[in-house]
Parts: structure tokens; sequence; C-alpha cells
């Protein structure tokens, strides 16, 4: 029993020293921490994303991948990517990705704005605005024409959007209403 104990204690004790690094890069980097998306909008998101069996889509900053997920429970023949830079939240998806039993789902821990797209069909984000309008010549550069990008809450700054959804059931929050679609 105290060989379990002591093993605990050190994994605890590395998950939080991962969790004190991730905090420091993220304050360093000026980029945006991990917020969890609202349960309550996770079924119209999917909704919205029309995706087709053989389809690539990647989410640019998954957290907990609970958003990649939800599509891939609804769309088993289509490949999803989440890409994310803190520690922590990738093991904490790749646990989620686990439980959920999905085999279509890769989480890839890594920078963003360097991680090659050129391969996508959909991309879907949920970064600060600083960082929509940062990585916009990214996607103008490698998407091919054709893919969707959704982005949840900030708009591409002089770029149309294709069509705007009104996200509901989100209470008390000032976020996660909007989804907006662009066509590259």
């Amino acid at each position: 029993m105290l060989v379990f104990t002591n093993v605990f204690f050190i994994l605890l004790l590395l998950g939080l020293c991962a969790w004190m690094l991730d905090q420091f890069q993220t304050l360093v980097t000026m980029e945006a921490p991990w917020v969890k998306t609202p349960n309550e909008v996770l079924d119209q998101i999917a909704e919205k994303i029309t995706i087709k069996p053989g389809d690539i889509v990647y989410d640019l900053g998954c957290g907990d991948a609970q958003v990649l997920i939800q599509l891939a429970k609804k769309n088993p023949n289509a490949t999803f990517i989440g890409v994310e830079k803190l520690n922590y939240v990738c093991a904490l998806a790749w646990l989620k990705i686990k439980k959920a039993g999905l085999h279509n789902v890769i989480i890839k821990k890594g920078d963003l704005y360097k991680l090659s797209i050129k391969d996508a069909t959909h991309i879907y984000l949920w970064i600060y605005p600083q960082m929509v309008n940062k990585i916009l010549p990214k996607l103008e550069r490698e998407l091919t024409q054709g893919v969707t990008v959704y982005s949840m809450d900030f708009p591409f700054h002089g770029k149309d959007p294709v069509a705007v959804y009104d996200l509901s059931g989100v209470k008390n929050k000032s976020y996660a209403r909007k989804l907006f679609e662009y066509r590259f």
C-alpha cells in the first residue's frame, strides 16, 4: 500500500508541475489560457459543422477535445485532429478520447502556428481575438480552396463570414455565443 501511495503522490506532484509550467508559459507568451467550451453549446456546434466521410477536421487550440469528441461521435468516418500547446490539457484530452472509445481523434501537442494544416477540410477554433488575426495569414497560405473555417466568438478582421450562428443555451456567460463560418 505504501508503494501505491508513493507512486500516486509522485504522479500528482508531476501533474502539478506540468500545470504550473503550462500556466507560466501562457503568461509569458500572452496567449490564451484553456477555457472549457460550455456543454450547452456542444450539440449546436456539431449541428452547424457539416462533415462528410473522409473529411479531416482540425481544432486549433483544442483544449480538452470536447468539441472534437462531439463531432467524432456523430461522424465516425472522418478524422479529427486536435492541436494543443498545454501539457496537462493534452493529457486530459487524451484521457477523454480514450474514455469515449474513439479511434478517429488524434491529439497533437504543439504550436498551432507551426503545424501544417494543408490536409484540412474543416478548421474549428476558439482562440483569443489577437490569435484569430495572427493565424489568418497561415490559413490563407495553407488552406486549399473550399475549406470551411469556424471561429467561436471572434471574427477575422477584414474577412466576411458566410454565416454567423447565434448559439443559445449558455446562461450567465458572455462567451460561446456566436459561431462564425468562413470559406477559404
